[in-house]
């Protein structure tokens, strides 16, 4: 024997016209007494229950209701970080990683281009020079110029210029 009206009413946490009108929709399972088959009717409407429209109400178990909630917060939270990308994308504070690594490509293709000059421009002169620290002084006026010539060239590139 099953429950009655107000015996399923008062488990599943509604009034006695909700369980009526589940009743009328098809969402319980009777016994052939006309009573409610508590476990049969849950499992239906657990199943037939749109946890979109559940409101609070409904099945006692809420774990369907809760994954729905979390499932629809992690959505929002998704969809407000891809917002705030896109806002900060408009507003130039982000660009494309493909550019990034483009610019930083030819940016250490440059520097290993001044940096593997050095001995043809130097050893010219060096193969001259006798005294070690002679040697030093021209070594490193000449880094000191390949270093300067870099950071000219970079803050030229990051104001537009692209020569």
């Amino acid at each position: 024997m099953g429950d009655s009206i107000r015996v399923y009413a008062k488990h599943s946490g509604v009034t006695p016209n909700a369980v009526c009108k589940w009743k009328v929709d098809g969402k319980l399972v009777l016994e052939p007494d006309g009573t409610i088959n508590r476990d049969a009717s849950d499992e239906t409407r657990r199943a037939r229950t749109d946890p979109s429209r559940a409101g609070g109400r409904g099945l006692r178990n809420g774990a369907v209701r809760d994954a729905y909630h979390a499932a629809r917060a992690a959505r929002e939270g998704y969809q407000a970080r891809i917002l705030e990308l896109e806002y900060k994308r408009l507003a130039g504070e982000l660009v494309p990683l493909a550019e990034v690594k483009l610019a930083a490509f030819n940016s250490h293709r440059i520097v290993r281009d001044q940096l593997l000059s050095l001995p043809d421009r130097l050893a010219p002169i060096l193969i001259s020079v006798k005294d070690v620290a002679e040697m030093h002084r021209i070594l490193y006026a000449e880094l000191v110029q390949v270093c300067e010539s870099l950071v000219t060239t970079f803050r030229s590139r990051a104001n537009g210029d692209r020569g």
